[in-house]
């Protein structure tokens, strides 16, 4: 599968300003992304699979928790977002 805007979704609006710093602390963003029924947690956290993420108004900094449809969620953090929007994250939780 691929991955579907639609799926991520804001849960917990930031905070104050970051000014989209990697430390951006208390003024994260919470968001979750739900798996479209085929994708596996290694390609869900692979670089450039979210590739809107300006458009989303995602923020270096901001959590995602990833949920996988038929096995569990985990959690990573925004690292990088370049200037198409494409992001990378690393993952700091899998329940």
């Amino acid at each position: 599968m691929a991955y579907a805007t639609a799926n991520l979704n804001i849960c917990a609006p930031r905070v104050g300003e970051g000014e989209n710093l990697a430390d951006a602390g208390w003024s994260s963003a919470r968001w979750t992304y739900r798996d479209n029924g085929g994708d596996v947690l290694a390609t869900m956290i692979a670089d450039d699979f979210i590739t809107d993420g300006n458009d989303k108004g995602l923020r270096v900094g901001d959590i995602i928790a990833i949920i996988e449809t038929a096995v569990d969620a985990s959690w990573v953090i925004v690292d990088t977002i370049d200037a198409a929007g494409l992001v990378a994250v690393t993952l700091f939780s899998n329940a």
